[in-house]
């Protein structure tokens, strides 16, 4: 009796609490494009964590490439769920310099998120929107919108 007590209690310590939408991790993955549809990003599962990676780029320089250092970059890493279980917060980094920054990432629904990134207060943030993407992201980092 004790040992399914104290499982109850446990289960009771760790589930949402009384109110909030339980979001389901798995949701948020796969592939996602920015609101100005200049880059794509590739959510998934990265161990225990979730993280985010740039894949496709629709922008070109030069002679019709990506901006190749660009692509294949983790823009967020180490995310985890935070305490009220509304979004994945973590390590988000900005692949054009490299520089690491706070932030989050919202579920908005199942076709809508929202990446956050902030130095210092949460209230001064850059916030980027996504929609999922139902196009290809091409070997060469290129993206071929779907119909």
């Amino acid at each position: 009796m004790f040992l399914v007590s104290l499982a109850a209690i446990t289960l009771a310590a760790h589930a949402p609490p009384i109110g909030t939408v339980r979001q389901d991790s798995t949701a948020l993955f796969g592939f996602w494009i920015a609101e100005n549809q200049s880059d794509v990003i590739a959510v998934a599962r990265c161990g225990v964590h979730v993280c985010a990676t740039l894949v496709g780029i629709s922008q070109v320089t030069g002679a019709d490439t990506p901006r190749p250092t660009e692509c294949q970059r983790a823009i967020a890493t180490g995310l985890t769920w935070n305490a009220q279980r509304t979004r994945f917060e973590g390590a988000i980094i900005d692949p054009e310099n490299n520089k690491q920054y706070r932030g989050a990432l919202t579920p908005a629904g199942v076709d809508r998120l929202s990446l956050r990134a902030w130095a210092g207060s949460e209230l001064l943030n850059e916030t980027y929107r996504y929609t999922r993407f139902r196009g290809r992201v091409l070997p060469n980092c290129r993206i071929e919108r779907g119909s």
